[in-house]
């Protein structure tokens, strides 16, 4: 049911999770699904030194490692939420551009 919440306050809408809730719930250690992809990009990065996740590897890990290059890129806000998650994945070494 967080997690709902939360994907709601994501996009914007009106939901009962704010951010007081958010950032407890996460203080504890909530998984929210975000993370969860972020932990399983670090396994990755110290088994091949690098975050290049193809779809072939793991389809959704990859899709989401595609999806945080376009949403992070696009954010021109810059909101906190984004400005901390491109600090996790920068810590990383993400490769925020990839070749074809």
């Amino acid at each position: 049911k967080q997690r709902h919440k939360y994907k709601k306050m994501k996009m914007g809408e009106k939901g009962s999770l704010t951010t007081e809730r958010f950032e407890m719930l996460d203080s504890i250690g909530f998984t929210w699904e975000w993370k969860r992809y972020l932990n399983s990009s670090k396994v990755i990065k110290s088994q091949y030194e690098d975050c290049l996740v193809p779809l072939t590897y793991n389809e959704k890990l990859g899709v989401w490692v595609q999806t945080q290059r376009r949403r992070l890129r696009e954010d021109e806000k810059q909101n906190p939420t984004t400005k901390m998650r491109m600090k996790k994945l920068n810590s990383l070494g993400f490769a925020w551009e990839t070749k074809i």
